[in-house]
């Protein structure tokens, strides 16, 4: 794995880097949305997964070549932050997790396997159904991660606590 950044890095030093690269972002000429769907891209419309601690969910404009993001912009009505617009990187980012683990050894060990969905829906509902048993309903806290709570993820959330 590649480390970006060393450990003695100062704040400002990141802050002047993130400055940077954000403004950076800005000034790349990105392809237009007709020129790409000339090309036989789909143009598609979409709103920002991002979870860094956003809750505005931004509608992006999107296209797809085989499956596969090629572009994204904002939307024409409104101006996405330089986050929603990078999200093709963590989309293909190789260290994604893209499936279920669960613990193979000890905590702390970095030991998993891959479980399947089933399974994984089956452990996550019977520990909340346990703890739920043992606590009551008021035991279990819904945290849809990492500072998210934008109206896409509102009806699930309001749906869980239900």
């Amino acid at each position: 794995m590649v480390r970006l950044f060393s450990n003695d890095i100062s704040r400002r030093s990141f802050l002047q880097l993130t400055a940077a690269a954000t403004a950076a972002a800005g000034l790349v000429e990105r392809p237009s949305l007709s020129a790409a769907a000339e090309e036989g891209e789909k143009a598609v419309d979409a709103c920002c997964p991002s979870l860094a601690l956003c809750t505005a969910v931004c509608p992006l404009k999107v296209t797809v070549k085989g499956g596969r993001i090629t572009h994204i912009a904002s939307h024409p009505e409104y101006k996405s932050c330089p986050k929603g617009l990078a999200q093709r990187v963590s989309v293909y980012d190789p260290d994604r997790l893209k499936y279920p683990l669960k613990r193979a050894g000890e905590r702390g060990e970095g030991k998993f396997r891959r479980i399947s969905w089933d399974e994984a829906l089956d452990l996550y509902a019977g520990k909340i159904k346990e703890i739920s048993a043992a606590h009551g309903n008021q035991a279990i806290l819904w945290y849809p991660g990492r500072g998210t709570g934008g109206l896409a993820r509102l009806a699930a959330k309001q749906r869980f606590a239900a």
